[in-house]
């Protein structure tokens, strides 16, 4: 059904969209740290 070519650019398809993934993910979490640290300082000033 599919020849070489097709399989070989499905395979780095979904290879770079796992690593995709992974770099939106690991962004998605350290901004999340980041935000969550500023809210910290944010309120132990203000007391």
């Amino acid at each position: 059904m599919f020849n070489r070519n097709v399989m070989g650019l499905l395979l780095k398809s979904t290879i770079l969209s796992s690593l995709f993934s992974f770099v939106v993910i690991t962004l998605t979490v350290y901004h999340h740290f980041k935000i969550k640290n500023l809210l910290q300082k944010l309120g132990n000033r203000s007391v």
